[in-house]
């Protein structure tokens, strides 16, 4: 039952209730859970410590053992952590997957879980945290997601460096957008107010060729208000791209910003876009069932530069504004 309840999280209370029931028949049976195959016998008995299970103090001491050893990188780690992939390929472009095979022998999620047991323990709590820290900070012994857990769990054991090592993690230019928009994301429910700074942040500095934009987004989802005034900024944004500022008009729209619509509408009037953005801006007014959509669509379609393409795109939407009426009473 230990076993599945260390994987699952299942029946940890209801063990730890036996547990204290059973004190010295079940002894036996948990000092041997330091010495099984891994370390999940020492995190189940960290996560009995958390619960306030009692523990022999010589099963505790047995568990920090296994822990430490473990957090340990053996010779083969340090060696694909010291292999430098960049050197590698200057030396020989075709040798690259094998310095990459080789770094990654090194990288070990598992010694974040060891670190995080320690914690439970008073006597390896100090020593547990510093293995965080470290391990945040390590690229080349922790994947990306291994070290925002390292960070995450100082978060939750009152570290004051946690919040930093995730904005920093965040903050790196070497990692995709989407990944370092899930950081932001997981920050979100640890420190609001961090991820927001981070997203303004990027938002304002232009960061990443979508980026920015994408943060925004995400800062929508967020804080609505913040986010929608955000949009609204960009729309009236004139240095932004044409389509990120027709986009995010639309996304101000479709939060019931009232001056949104209007944004849309001197997109699609603006003879200066190029005619995909004002046909585009056209379908967007008519997607949010504004009542000016049949009349801008109508102004627009009378332009002579237009080209049958255009015009077609165009007359796919309701020929009139009793069109857009019946589908605003259905």
């Amino acid at each position: 039952m230990w076993t599945a309840a260390a994987v699952d999280g299942e029946n940890m209370s209801y063990l730890g209730f036996l547990i204290d029931r059973l004190t010295g028949a079940a002894t036996a049976e948990l000092e041997k859970l330091p010495s099984s195959a891994g370390i999940s016998g020492s995190t189940f008995l960290a996560a009995q410590k958390r619960l306030g299970t009692h523990l022999p103090a010589e099963v505790g001491h047995q568990a920090v053992e296994k822990l430490r050893r473990h957090l340990k990188a053996g010779g083969l780690a340090r060696f694909g952590a010291a292999v430098d992939i960049d050197g590698v390929n200057q030396l020989d472009p075709n040798s690259v997957p094998v310095a990459e095979a080789l770094a990654a022998l090194a990288i070990d999620d598992s010694r974040v879980d060891a670190a995080g047991a320690l914690l439970a323990f008073a006597e390896s709590r100090a020593e547990g945290r510093a293995a965080l820290r470290a391990l945040a900070r390590s690229p080349r012994l922790t994947s990306v997601q291994g070290r925002v857990a390292a960070a995450t769990a100082l978060v939750h054991d009152g570290d004051a460096s946690g919040p930093g090592l995730i904005v920093d993690l965040a903050s790196d230019p070497g990692l995709d957008d989407d990944t370092r928009l899930g950081i932001v994301w997981q920050l979100t429910g640890l420190r609001r107010h961090l991820a927001l700074d981070l997203l303004d942040s990027w938002i304002d500095a232009r960061t990443g060729e979508d980026l920015w934009f994408e943060a925004a987004l995400m800062v929508v989802k967020i804080d609505e208000a913040h986010g929608v005034a955000r949009m609204k900024a960009i729309a009236d944004d004139p240095a932004c791209p044409a389509h990120k500022r027709l986009n995010a008009a639309y996304v101000a729209a479709r939060h019931h910003d009232p001056r949104a619509p209007e944004d849309l509408a001197r997109f699609a009037r603006d003879p200066g876009l190029e005619e995909d953005l004002r046909v585009a801006a056209v379908h967007l007014l008519a997607g949010i069932r504004h009542p000016s959509a049949m009349a801008v669509r109508d102004e627009l379609t009378r332009d002579a530069r237009l080209t049958s393409r255009a015009r077609k795109s165009l007359r796919r939407l309701p020929s009139s504004n009793e069109g857009m009426a019946t589908r605003l009473g259905e």
